[in-house]
C-alpha cells in the first residue's frame, strides 16, 4: 500500500516538484516485527523502536529499477542485521547518503504487513520488493 506521503512524493516528482527521488543512495528497505495493519496514513513501521524490532537497510547498488510501471527495490541484510521475525516491510526515501539504522527516513513510500519468516544471526537475506503503479 502506498502511503499518503509516498503518493505526494510520486505526484511531486511527476510534475518536477523537486522532491528527492528514489536512488541507491537515498532509499532503503525496512523490515520490522510489527503486526498492526497498514494504512494510507502510515509514516513509519509499526514495530517497536530499536534494532531488535526494526531495521532499514540501504538498497543494493543497482537498485531501484523500473519497467512498465513496476518499481523494484532490493537490499541485502547481512548476518548481524535484522535478526527477528519479519512481519512487515516498507521503502523509505531520505536525503543521500542514507545508512542502515532502526529509524525511518523522511518519507515512508509504502507499508506492507506480511510474514516473511524469521531471520537469525549467521544468515544473510536479500529482500526484493516490487511496487506496481497502475
Amino acid at each position: 500500500m502506498l502511503t499518503a506521503d509516498g503518493l505526494s512524493r510520486l505526484t511531486s516528482l511527476i510534475i518536477g516538484g523537486g522532491s528527492q527521488s528514489a536512488s541507491a543512495t537515498a532509499t532503503r528497505l525496512g523490515v520490522g516485527d510489527g503486526t498492526t495493519a497498514a494504512t494510507i496514513g502510515d509514516a513509519d513501521l509499526s514495530a517497536a523502536a530499536g534494532p531488535t524490532h526494526r531495521w532499514f537497510m540501504p538498497l543494493d547498488a543497482t537498485y531501484p529499477t523500473q519497467t512498465a510501471g513496476v518499481l523494484t527495490f532490493k537490499a541485502t541484510f547481512a548476518s548481524a542485521d535484522a535478526n527477528f521475525a519479519w512481519t512487515e516491510w516498507a521503502v523509505d526515501i531520505d536525503t543521500p547518503i542514507v545508512g542502515a539504522s532502526a529509524t525511518v527516513g523522511a518519507v515512508l513510500l509504502n507499508h506492507k504487513v506480511s510474514s516473511l519468516g524469521t531471520k537469525t544471526a549467521g544468515s544473510s537475506w536479500a529482500l526484493t520488493t516490487n511496487i506496481s503503479i497502475s
